[in-house]
């Protein structure tokens, strides 16, 4: 039987993402990260989709990213961004995709945020891109 990763203690996640963009637009994705416990918390990396899901990169390329993180290129289809900080107790913070559509339809899939061993998952992060 397999086991399911758990997810972090203390860890809420909220995003915003246009409804839809136009081909060649730039847009941003949003990722709002809150500890709501009373310890500091390390976040590792952040996934843009899961092994078996799809991704709103299928459909768009990374501008920028803010604050920069470097694109972990060594699990093949998985789109992991590391981002290696530290996020205090009671303290949020906001994570920017600057994002420019590329490919039109619509995209999606899973969005997960690693504390250590364990992933907050968002389950189906959408983008539609609309013909130029």
């Amino acid at each position: 039987m397999a086991q399911s990763v758990q997810e972090p203690e203390n860890l809420e996640v909220d995003y915003s993402i246009p409804f839809s963009v136009r081909q060649g637009q730039e847009f941003q994705f949003e990722l709002v990260l809150r500890n709501t416990g009373d310890t500091a918390i390390h976040v590792d990396e952040i996934d843009l989709d899961e092994a078996f899901g799809g991704s709103i990169l299928d459909g768009a390329v990374t501008v920028a990213t803010q604050p920069e993180m470097t694109r972990d290129f060594s699990i093949p289809g998985i789109k992991t961004f590391i981002y290696n900080r530290r996020l205090p107790s009671e303290e949020a913070t906001t994570v920017v995709f600057n994002l420019k559509a590329v490919e039109a339809g619509e995209f999606g899939g899973s969005v997960g945020v690693w504390v250590g061993d364990r992933v907050k998952r968002l389950h189906y992060v959408s983008v539609t891109v609309l013909e130029d």
